[in-house]
């Protein structure tokens, strides 16, 4: 059995997945109601407990604030809700051991958007740290990558630096200053490489970052922007959404398989171009 969630505005709509004759059906278990805003992020804990989710400004803007909540993957229970102040939040993320949350904040204001990890089992706020959407905790749970403070601007294109900071402390580690904006930022499994992708020009792109030493390794080119980016749990597949800024231009996601891919951290060689076969394509709106 596998489990689906659904953000549908102020709600989420769980599903169960269950296969039979070779057929899958989806039966909803629960609607999660509760916030005040478009929900905008979900993630299940890895031990699949809990869900959090994540809540944004709606339009018109009302002055709302957004909050996380976490609920009880099971029953449906509302377990905490999680205020973030005067943001709405964009992007959230557990740590490796399902103990702490980190959430990402986006209000169009560089200055006065935070990153947030939180106590998971009591709702409480365990560090504030200067930085922004998008969100990430690596699998060995020691490094945490968030978006910068501020947005900078280097050969006529703007683009949000990604921080690599020490979990426990908030420490910077390292900086690393992708081709454009992030949308989207995921660890390989093996905590050894961070895939960036986001929104360059009237395109997309996604690069690949060796984690230790902060260097680029590789960079893709779309033809539309990066939404979201993720690694399959054995990172021998690479998922990434694209489309436009809107529901009407669609959405397709683009399948990469990863170790031709991630080759230069293996055997340290510069690796140019993805070979056309390891990328498939599935359309959807």
């Amino acid at each position: 059995m596998k489990n689906a969630i659904v953000p549908v505005v102020m709600s989420v709509l769980y599903f169960s997945a269950t296969a039979s004759g070779g057929a899958q059906t989806l039966t909803l278990q629960h609607t999660l109601r509760g916030h005040r805003n478009e929900v905008s992020a979900l993630v299940f804990s890895p031990d699949g407990r809990t869900l959090a989710s994540g809540s944004a400004e709606y339009e018109p803007m009302d002055g709302t604030p957004g909050e996380v909540k976490l609920w009880d993957a099971h029953t449906g229970r509302l377990k905490h809700t999680l205020s973030d102040r005067d943001n709405w939040v964009d992007s959230v993320a557990f740590s490796p051991d399902g103990k702490t949350l980190a959430t990402g904040d986006s209000n169009g204001d560089d200055a006065s958007e935070d990153v947030c990890l939180w106590d998971v089992r009591t709702g409480r706020r365990k560090h504030l740290l200067n930085g922004g959407d998008p969100v990430a905790l690596s699998a060995d749970g020691r490094i945490l990558a968030t978006g910068g403070e501020m947005t900078e601007r280097a050969g006529g294109v703007n683009y949000v630096p990604i921080v690599l900071r020490d979990e426990r402390t908030g420490r910077w580690l390292r900086v690393l200053r992708p081709r454009g904006l992030a949308e989207s930022v995921a660890f390989s499994p093996d905590s050894r490489i961070l895939v960036v992708a986001g929104a360059a020009g009237v395109g997309g792109f996604e690069e690949l970052w060796d984690v230790r030493t902060g260097k680029r390794l590789r960079t893709f080119i779309n033809q539309e922007q990066i939404l979201e980016v993720r690694y399959s749990p054995d990172g021998h597949v690479r998922a990434g959404i694209s489309g436009g800024s809107d529901a009407r231009s669609g959405r397709a996601v683009n399948l990469y398989d990863a170790p031709p891919g991630d080759c230069c951290v293996h055997c340290g060689r510069a690796c140019r171009s993805m070979p056309s076969p390891s990328r498939r394509t599935h359309s959807g709106s």
